[in-house]
């Protein structure tokens, strides 16, 4: 296997349900992964959040580095 990352996953809101209602995982990625390839690994709709890396927004393109902190806060919707 290649190199890995470990980066801090914090999900907020509705959104804990993808991980069985527990807000926050340290995960192994491989190297070069970007936040697209998370938002697969945990299953999450790819449209029903806004990320957050370091506290800086940040599109699904962003690759992540080691020791990385990556929130996702779902969208809110009004009627």
């Amino acid at each position: 296997m290649g190199k890995t990352i470990s980066v801090k996953v914090t999900l907020h809101g509705w959104l804990i349900k993808y991980f069985s209602y527990d807000y926050s995982r340290i995960m192994q990625l491989p190297q070069s992964s970007r936040v697209s390839d998370l938002v697969e690994l945990i299953s999450m709709p790819s449209e029903a959040y806004i990320v957050k890396v370091n506290g800086k927004k940040v599109s699904k393109e962003k690759e992540l580095s080691e020791a990385d902190e990556v929130h996702f806060y779902p969208l809110v919707v009004g009627g």
